[in-house]
């Protein structure tokens, strides 16, 4: 076993600042364009105190709309940011009369927009962007506008905003059929496909795109497992495997392919060859890999031949929604909602330490307060490791950002000078989220150009004292108040996941008549309390680290398939709760113990035992049909691609690292 290498400091200060996607050009023209139209319509309308927050608004509203999600999930997506942008403005207004309950107001909304997070990172992040929209709230509300204003100004941004719905609805189509397609192209990870299947959920698709869609998902895992399968074959067969998979990456690219652009035929006669020519060399093989290999590829060549027809058929008027594991927001709220979640103790932190910042912005309206303040915003993270990093990278750029405004203060005129703040707002809109160390200098940059007080030397070398004391304030809150350190021990919570789903599956596959919900809820709520901080520490690791993309992509496919696992188990746990069955056709007594062995072998760093579970009803046909057995199915090969990830890891030596890492 390697042991992994450190990152020297400036390896890390280089992870730190890296991207995490590429620029959104295209909806930073969108949305600066649409900023400009709702600022030259609230000029004419004569709203000149509204200026700065029919700007905001609109920008807020436009990267909602043209957030990666189905035109469905974006509109009340949309709606809830438009009324939370109103109970900013409005609630700020509405606090100007009592310090008392100005402090109460900001102690709501810092706490619970950062507890979002507990909900997942792209929920959190929301919860983040509607609360830097309070913060900047506190400081353009006036008493020069009534709190009925700031609704009309909020309800114009909306408006303009939504012109963008317009391209969205007339690519919706075009879309899901995207999405549908998504388990079939060879090159989508199982992770991108569960991603589909979440944005998906609940969406009223027509019945062959929902049935395709649920075979894209099951030939995506059994893809997955079928690589893995494929490694432990003796080299006398693997060419005729190797052509035989790459026979069926080709048929289902051409599915998925026929799906986006609405065709109705694919052609199989490559497939059907294939699967004869392999019956014929392996039939006296012997090799139980063999056996389970072939037994995966039947089930991926019967899912291209059912979906094949499907797009062979008419499509009939009936609408099926997605269903996925019932994760409730009371179900999420009762799992995390306590200081045993590191998102819970930031809240906690990020609201007292905002709340008094913000109140000093309240009563005072200096700048130099309202820039210790954002500092505090824009380093304080969960945990004490992050707050650090955050504030080397953001103290850093805020530098670089001093540095080039008195650059071109020196060189251009003041004229001149207001389009390259035009320019760094473009430039913001279109770094945020992927790069965000960029898009924070860009703001700076804009804001010590614009500032009406003083030179912009005056102003360039005020804000990075007032960045840097900002900072320094969010460290000491991180080490002071509930101090929270992610510990990565990476064995240690994959393995507390697995038990905690094999706790869940003890309680949800059972005889109906010893099936207890409230026992069933509370061990959903301890899976889901175990996965959020396993996110968090796993996504640590290459802060530290050089070289362990492989180990990292070991670990999320291992997430990945045991949370699929989590929201098969909990579809038959929805059926047990409605009393929808008679009986669970299966014993969990196997599936228990198989993953007992592997939360001791991650846990411990043992290679697990090879158990071939019982798959004499995976024949054929049997994996296509309606009825339970098909949710049972989708465990039982669940099960099997889990353990084929942990002894493929267990082979390669990853459970024996990163271990009580800090």
């Amino acid at each position: 076993m390697t042991k992994p290498q450190k990152k020297s400091k400036f390896e890390r200060l280089k992870v730190l600042i890296r991207p995490t996607g590429k620029p959104l050009w295209a909806t930073a023209v969108k949305s600066f364009l649409l900023m400009a139209l709702a600022v030259l319509i609230a000029r004419f309308l004569g709203w000149d105190n509204g200026f700065s927050v029919v700007a905001l608004v609109t920008i807020v509203i436009t990267r909602i709309i043209d957030i990666n999600l189905p035109v469905r999930k974006v509109a009340p997506l949309t709606f809830i940011g438009f009324i939370m942008a109103m109970l900013a403005f409005t609630s700020v207004s509405l606090g100007s009369s009592s310090d008392l309950l100005f402090i109460l107001i900001t102690v709501i909304w810092a706490f619970s927009c950062i507890s979002l997070y507990i909900f997942g990172k792209s929920i959190g992040f929301f919860g983040y962007i509607i609360f830097v929209m309070y913060f900047i709230a506190v400081i353009v509300v006036n008493d020069k506008s009534t709190a009925m204003d700031y609704i009309y100004y909020c309800l114009l941004a909306f408006l303009v905003a939504s012109i963008l719905f317009i391209p969205r609805l007339w690519k919706m189509k075009q879309d899901l059929r995207n999405r549908v397609a998504v388990g079939f192209i060879p090159q989508s990870s199982l992770q991108a496909v569960l991603t589909n299947l979440h944005a998906l959920s609940g969406v009223p698709l027509d019945s062959t795109d929902y049935e395709l869609f649920r075979f894209g998902t099951y030939l995506s895992g059994f893809r997955e497992y079928s690589k893995l399968l494929y490694s432990r074959i003796s080299d006398e067969y693997q060419g005729k495997f190797k052509e035989y998979l790459e026979t069926i990456n080709k048929t289902g690219l051409e599915i998925g392919e026929a799906i986006i652009k609405g065709k109705k035929e694919v052609n199989l006669d490559n497939l059907n060859e294939d699967i004869s020519s392999l019956k014929k060399t392996t039939v006296n093989s012997g090799e139980k890999d063999i056996n389970a290999f072939l037994g995966v590829g039947y089930q991926m060549v019967e899912i291209l031949k059912r979906s094949a027809e499907l797009l062979s058929n008419e499509i009939s008027g009936e609408k099926l929604k997605i269903s996925t594991s019932k994760t409730s927001f009371k179900d999420v709220f009762k799992a995390n909602f306590n200081l045993k979640n590191i998102y819970m103790r930031h809240a906690v932190r990020f609201a007292l330490a905002m709340t008094v910042g913000l109140l000093l912005v309240h009563l005072t309206h200096g700048r130099d307060v309202i820039w210790v303040t954002m500092g505090i915003l824009i380093v304080i993270r969960p945990d004490v490791t992050s707050t650090i990093n955050s504030m080397v990278v953001r103290v850093l750029y805020n530098l670089l950002a001093i540095i080039i405004a008195i650059i071109l203060a020196f060189f251009f005129p003041h004229q001149i000078l207001l389009i390259f703040a035009l320019i760094m707002i473009f430039l913001a809109l279109a770094w945020l989220p992927n790069y965000v160390g960029p898009s924070v200098m860009a703001l700076t940059v804009f804001t010590v150009l614009i500032w009406p007080t003083g030179t912009v030397f005056e102003n360039s070398l005020a804000r990075i004292i007032d960045i840097t004391l900002g900072a320094i304030i969010a460290i000491i809150c991180a080490y002071v108040i509930l101090p929270s350190r992610v510990t990565m021990d990476l064995p240690g919570l994959l393995a507390s996941t697995i038990k905690a789903n094999q706790e869940y599956m003890k309680t949800v596959i059972v005889p109906p008549e010893n099936y207890n919900h409230q026992k069933a809820v509370q061990q959903f709520n301890n899976y889901l309390l175990q996965e959020n901080n396993l996110e968090a520490a796993i996504g640590k690791l290459q802060d530290f680290f050089t070289d362990i993309s492989n180990d990292i992509h070991a670990y999320e496919s291992m997430i990945a398939v045991n949370h699929k696992l989590f929201a098969d188990i909990s579809v038959l746990g929805a059926l047990q709760e409605k009393k929808l069955v008679k009986n669970v056709p299966i014993d969990n007594q196997p599936l228990t113990s198989i993953m007992d062995d592997l939360a001791r072998s991650v846990e411990n760093d043992v290679k697990p035992s090879k158990t071939y579970l019982d798959s004499s009803h995976l024949n054929e046909t049997s994996y296509v049909r309606k009825d339970l057995d098909q949710y049972v199915d989708w465990v039982i090969s669940d099960m099997g691609l889990l353990q084929e990830l942990v002894r493929s890891g267990s082979d390669e030596g990853i459970f024996g690292k990163y271990k009580d890492i800090i």
